[in-house]
């Protein structure tokens, strides 16, 4: 998907016909197995009563009331207390788990009526919102609080923590907390726990319940800061606000900060609680629906991503938002405001808990997609710079390309570079900086992620610059091929491409994939580790491109075709052999004898999905095989 000009074969048929291809851009389907977790996921152990202490009697001799859940199993009530002295009433759930691993546990808290407590003649409405667990794992003791009290037969989601096989941990509940002596119920009831991965490094899940910044602070008036609470099934609060179109507008906003124990890939997760339909209290409107354009800013390792989110379908789920990487510490973080795309103050846009779950068995990224989100929407506009983002979410998910979307201008050198450009665009010096910027970003990535293979760039010269290298064939006099190549003709010099050419340069994607940039007889001659791709030109051809990969399960190429002559044959042959290898029926024309009609008939009259080009051009013409001045544009 690289368009390339000069000796880099960029004449502009060629850019049409890759346009087609994703062979270069992306790998191809893996017959990989399906992921250990897939198989094993649904394992779930349930502890549907847990061990008493003191054992189940009389009320107001045990502390303990029984009654029957909707699960067809005895519940139990005791009231709590904040006297370390008074606390007599206990619980312990006490799973057999078949594998070591990383268990996400779950407390059932059932339905019951307020009720008269018969040994204090207390009328107690409701469960406790300090429920004080205790998690006993391989990996430490842990006390998690829990609000029971919003939850009529639901799962209260304790978090994931490692266990090894067999009986040796176990889930506490006491009836001591903070609340005021005698005052709620503590419930006791089933315990679940549910296999996530292998655990061990990179099996660790960070949540942030509920937002470390919320702008403005929550008041309790809607109409003053903009917020709706609601309590969510996790026992915590959600917030909901309205969004805006108008950047003039935007107020509302926050931040999940979580604090990490080391450095990694991440998958982050946004849940969406449900909720009712409501009339808003300020407006009068009637909003049913969540949002389907939440823009999540994820701050990570590398810099910012924009992921796409739609929150409309979803209610008490999780919203995949991708991998990425992140340092230990807390200074990654996700953000979201009110502001979007869609009708003004028309949809819900929901803040509830982030969760940060360590992949397991290290990176498993090996696609960069690197794209300038900022600079797409000038270029078009902001629903265009959307549009594509939805789709490269799509894109990066795709098990043949597992990959990680980057937007290099969240970078400050790369912003700086952009910058710099800006004001010099007609000079290839600026517009290297920029690939310079860019090319550090993409060292931060491998780094971050060994697996990269993959590297695609989205957009055209104008959005992800091509490196510029001087023409060093501009002054060359080949015999019978060179006078038509000492010049670039028909160019308009005010495009930034059009400008790199009449300074005389050649345009290459090839030093974004080179991670060892050396120096061979006074040249640069860039050998790329990275398969590198660009998706071009506008945002409909770049989504149509996507959508036809993704249609086709990754498999686009059917046919394709090889021109070669000169020196350029050995290299013809090569690719010509590739591709046959791989099953893909190939036309040849490599010779010194193929003539200007042969290559019409054969090439531009056919269509190919997969083109190499070995032989003398310039930017906009090919050189017959039997090398003459018979040019084919």
């Amino acid at each position: 998907m690289q368009r390339k000009h000069s000796k880099e074969m960029a004449v502009r048929w060629l850019i049409i016909l890759v346009l087609t291809l994703c062979l270069p851009l992306l790998p191809p389907v893996s017959s990989a197995p399906a992921s250990p977790l897939a198989a094993v996921a649904e394992q779930v152990v349930i502890v549907e009563e847990p061990t008493l202490t003191p054992a189940f009697g009389p009320i107001c001799t045990t502390g303990w009331h029984g009654f029957d859940n909707n699960r067809g199993h005895v519940a139990y009530l005791t009231l709590n207390t904040n006297d370390p002295g008074q606390s007599t009433n206990s619980g312990r759930w006490t799973p057999s788990l078949p594998q070591a691993g990383s268990w996400r546990v779950e407390a059932f808290i059932p339905n019951h009526s307020a009720m008269t407590w018969p040994c204090t003649g207390q009328y107690i409405s409701w469960d406790t919102s300090d429920a004080r667990y205790t998690i006993h794992s391989s990996g430490g003791v842990h006390t998690v609080p829990g609000n029971q009290s919003p939850f009529f037969d639901g799962w209260l989601d304790l978090g994931a923590y490692d266990f090894a096989a067999g009986s040796g941990g176990y889930v506490e509940l006491v009836d001591l907390n903070g609340e005021t002596n005698i005052s709620h119920f503590v419930s006791f009831s089933a315990m679940r726990f549910t296999w996530e991965s292998s655990g061990g490094e990179g099996s660790s899940i960070t949540t942030v319940e509920e937002p470390t910044t919320l702008h403005p602070g929550y008041t309790g008036d809607t109409c003053t800061c903009g917020w709706y609470r609601l309590d969510t099934d996790r026992g915590h609060y959600a917030y909901l606000t309205l969004n805006t179109n108008d950047p003039g507008q935007s107020t509302n906003w926050a931040q999940w900060r979580p604090t990490l124990a080391e450095a990694g890939d991440y998958r982050v997760e946004a849940y969406i609680p449900n909720h009712s339909p409501f009339t808003w209290p300020c407006t009068g409107q009637y909003i049913s629906w969540d949002t389907s354009d939440a823009r999540y800013k994820i701050y990570h390792a590398a810099g910012m991503t924009e992921p796409p989110g739609n929150q409309s379908p979803l209610a008490n789920q999780w919203l995949d938002l991708g991998v990425f990487h992140f340092n230990a510490g807390t200074n990654g973080y996700v953000e979201l405001a009110d502001l979007n795309g869609e009708e003004n103050l028309s949809h819900f846009v929901s803040f509830s808990a982030v969760r940060f779950t360590k992949q397991s068995g290290g990176s498993s990224v090996e696609t960069l997609i690197l794209i300038n989100r900022a600079r797409i929407a000038k270029q078009y506009d902001d629903a265009a710079a959307t549009q594509i983002m939805n789709k490269l979410a799509q894109l990066a998910a795709h098990n043949s390309v597992r990959g990680i979307v980057v937007q290099v201008e969240s970078t400050p050198a790369v912003a700086a570079a952009y910058s710099a450009w800006n004001q010099h665009l007609d000079e290839p010096d600026y517009a290297n900086s920029v690939t310079e910027a860019i090319h550090g970003l993409i060292d931060v990535q491998v780094a971050a992620h060994p697996e990269i293979k993959y590297l695609v760039l989205v957009g055209d010269d104008r959005i992800i610059p091509m490196r510029r290298e001087p023409n060093e064939a501009y002054d060359c006099a080949e015999p019978g091929c060179g006078g038509w190549e000492t010049g670039y003709l028909d160019v308009t010099c005010s495009s930034t491409v059009g400008s790199a050419l009449c300074h005389e340069q050649n345009l290459s994607d090839n030093y974004f994939g080179d991670k060892v940039i050396e120096t061979w007889a006074l040249h640069q001659p860039y050998v790329p580790d990275l398969a590198v791709g660009r998706l071009i030109e506008n945002p409909t051809e770049i989504v149509t491109q996507i959508d036809l990969f993704l249609a086709s399960d990754g498999r686009v190429p059917t046919r394709a075709g090889v021109v070669g002559a000169d020196h350029a044959r050995d290299g013809a042959r090569a690719a010509r052999d590739e591709w046959q290898g791989k099953g893909l029926p190939v036309d040849v024309l490599i010779s010194n004898s193929w003539t200007r009609a042969q290559f019409i008939d054969q090439f531009l009259d056919q269509s190919h999905d997969l083109v190499g080009l070995y032989h003398h051009a310039n930017h906009y013409q090919i050189v017959s095989g039997i090398c003459t001045l018979n040019l084919t544009t």
